[in-house]
């Protein structure tokens, strides 16, 4: 029923590790109550949008058996668990939050560790057939915590990592996703440069030629990985980007014909994989709109509205912050569009992370001290 990007709670090591994290974090909120109370109406969206998607999961979907019940837990929660709860201790400690995107960066180790080992182990026949790893995903949601290292060689070192992962992934979406963010944290960072040395905007410009070179060369000096890499974009236009466009359609014909039930309250996780086509619809505009109805999708509508508000804001308090903030919103929506991510928690727990963290460091984060810097 799961399938490797889903949350299988079969398997020890992922599914029961899981459910022990999102107890503690349930534990640490109820300890963290008053807190939570007065936390801004995002967070209430957050909370009610992850519960709607359980509650309508379990309704839809018969899951009445307990490891049905701790799988939707884990696959509709699980986001929501570490979106809440790091909102809740940086905005208690706001005098953390370096420290904290420290140690997420430094999580990234353990992740490239699983994507240039483990995942090439299990996916080596995709590899070589050049179809596109998708643990790709598991390290690009990282670049928003690089981004805000105060070390510049670590975070060049890091970028430069998260380019290369990607290109040699042959996720086109993942491709561009990363090109728009770091384009966007580019020109908002020439943007700001009366507040940056000049040292510093040469260390970016040439981050920014090593990344352009890397692309180049891969896409050029080799003779398989360069060819693949043109060869999938220039084909965009031929496959309707691996057949998107075809299951885009397909879903928007499977949504005409939904009840009135799944209308209003859709039809449960990962719906479309389970009605049509053994996949999901790409995009989760569509997918959340079946999955979890019409109520679903207008609390999801609002939660990305929120988010952009957070970042208007926190341009206002730390403009270096807000760029990071700005780009993670960029993987999101890009993703969003032309792929699948919200209904993976296993990729969707980090961006998630992050922008609690930002929330968190909005609403205590003021003193100067605090503030980060290029």
């Amino acid at each position: 029923m799961l399938t490797n990007e889903e949350m299988d709670t079969s398997s020890f090591g992922v599914g029961r590790a899981t459910l022990f994290c999102i107890i503690l974090s349930f534990f640490y909120t109820w300890l963290n109550f008053r807190e939570l109370i007065k936390s801004p109406l995002i967070i209430s969206i957050g909370i009610f949008f992850g519960f709607f998607t359980f509650f309508s999961s379990v309704i839809n979907l018969g899951a009445f058996s307990f490891m049905n019940i701790i799988n939707l837990i884990i696959n509709n929660v699980y986001w929501l668990a570490t979106f809440v709860v790091l909102y809740l201790f940086i905005s208690k400690n706001p005098h953390l939050v370096k420290f904290t995107i420290n140690c997420f960066s430094l999580t990234l180790l353990f992740i490239l560790f699983y994507y240039f080992t483990i995942a090439f182990h299990i996916n080596y026949s995709e590899f070589i057939s050049f179809k596109g790893l998708n643990d790709a995903y598991y390290v690009l949601p990282f670049l928003p915590f690089i981004l805000l290292l105060k070390n510049n060689t670590l975070k060049y070192l890091g970028i430069i990592i998260i380019v290369i992962s990607l290109i040699i992934s042959y996720k086109r979406a993942g491709i561009i996703a990363l090109l728009f963010s770091l384009m966007f944290y580019l020109i908002l960072y020439f943007k700001y440069q009366q507040k940056v040395k000049k040292s510093g905007l040469k260390k970016t410009a040439f981050i920014f030629i090593t990344i352009i070179t890397i692309i180049f060369l891969a896409d050029y000096s080799t003779t398989e990985t360069g060819e693949v890499i043109s060869m999938r974009f220039n084909s965009m236009g031929e496959d309707g980007g691996s057949g998107r466009v075809f299951i885009w359609s397909e879903v928007i014909k499977l949504q005409e014909r939904n009840s009135f039930n799944g209308w209003i309250l859709g039809n449960g996780y990962n719906s479309v994989k389970q009605t049509y086509i053994n996949d999901s619809a790409h995009n989760d505009f569509l997918e959340v709109l079946y999955d979890y109805g019409l109520i679903g999708l207008f609390l999801y509508l609002i939660l990305i509205y929120k988010l952009y508000e957070i970042y208007l804001k926190l341009k206002k308090l730390d403009w270096v912050f807000s760029i990071a903030f700005g780009s993670s919103l960029i993987i999101f929506m890009v993703l969003s569009i032309f792929s699948h991510l919200i209904i993976y928690p296993s990729y969707f727990i980090y961006i998630a992370s992050f922008w609690g963290i930002g929330i968190g460091y909005l609403k205590n984060g003021r003193h100067q001290n605090y503030h980060f810097n290029i």
